[in-house]
C-alpha cells in the first residue's frame, strides 16, 4: 500500500529541518526500498519495536558493562531517536561519549556524512592516544 509519495512524507520527516532530501535522492531512497519488493515488507520492519521491549534489560545492561570504548553519534532533530534518546542514553550509560550534530536527523550519515567522518576518526584518535 506504500507509495513513493507516501515514503517520502514519512522519510523526510525524520530528516533535520535543514537537511531534507532532494527529490532526486528521495527518489533514490524510494529506489532503494522498493527493490525486490521492498516496500512489501516495510511495514513488517516495524517488528523491532516489540524486539526493542523484549530485550530492553539485555541490551541496556550490555551497554552499561561493556568494557567496548562506544560513542554514539546522532541527529538531535530525529523525531524517533534523537536528543531524547541521547539524553536517556547519557543517563543510563556511565562516561557516554556522545555527539549530536547540529541541525541534523534521523540518517546523520547522509544528512552530514563529513560531521560523522569527523567524529568518527576524533574517537578513534582518542583511543589510539594513551592515556594517563
Amino acid at each position: 500500500m506504500m507509495t513513493e509519495e507516501s515514503y517520502g512524507v514519512g522519510i523526510a520527516a525524520v530528516f533535520g529541518s535543514q537537511t531534507k532530501p532532494s527529490p532526486e535522492e528521495m527518489h533514490d531512497f524510494w529506489r532503494l526500498t522498493a527493490e525486490s519488493d521492498g516496500a512489501v515488507i516495510w511495514p513488517s520492519l516495524l517488528g523491532y519495536m516489540e524486539e526493542r521491549r523484549r530485550n530492553r534489560e539485555r541490551w541496556v545492561g550490555a551497554l552499561q558493562s561493556t568494557r567496548v570504548p562506544l560513542r554514539v553519534i546522532d541527529g538531535p532533530e530525529d523525531p524517533v531517536s534523537g536528543a531524547h534518546m541521547v539524553e536517556r542514553y547519557r543517563e543510563l550509560v556511565p562516561n557516554a561519549d556522545t555527539v549530536l550534530l547540529p541541525g541534523v536527523g534521523h540518517y546523520p550519515q547522509v544528512e552530514d556524512p563529513a560531521g560523522v567522518t569527523r567524529e568518527f576518526l576524533a574517537f578513534h584518535e582518542r583511543l589510539r592516544t594513551p592515556r594517563p
